[in-house]
């Protein structure tokens, strides 16, 4: 192998070349990365909307099963109200009734009284 001698003006035509030669791969390599890049958030993007598809698809069912609860906890409520509707309509009935009874009971019983002490009356002669 025989050297040879490299002039300045050789060495910089040798530098150009390199340097035009990294920068054609740099502007390859940086094509490539931007497509890559490209690829990458199309991707992302639909697999996030994907994403957030399910996850609205999981929130909707979430609320419909709680819509059918709120509707079985109505109709609680609703047979509970008519309970406690009823039983104040029977609290109300009631009230006095005790003191009626307890009226009738007191005359029936005061007249008892006198005839038993009209028949002593009767018998003690």
């Amino acid at each position: 192998m025989v050297k040879k001698d490299i002039t300045i003006s050789d060495l910089v035509d040798l530098m150009q070349k390199g340097f035009a030669r990294a920068e054609k791969d740099t502007d390859k390599k940086i094509d490539n990365l931007a497509d890559l890049m490209q690829k990458g958030f199309a991707k992302a993007e639909k697999d996030t909307d994907k994403k957030i598809d399910n996850l609205v698809i999981m929130v909707q069912k979430g609320f419909n099963g709680v819509d059918k609860r709120f509707e079985q906890v109505d109709k609680r409520l609703d047979t509970i109200e008519s309970c406690m509707v009823t039983k104040t309509e029977m609290n109300r009935r009631f009230d006095g009734l005790e003191d009626r009874v307890l009226a009738s009971h007191q005359k029936r019983i005061e007249k008892l009284e006198a005839e038993v002490k009209e028949l002593r009356q009767i018998l003690a002669t």
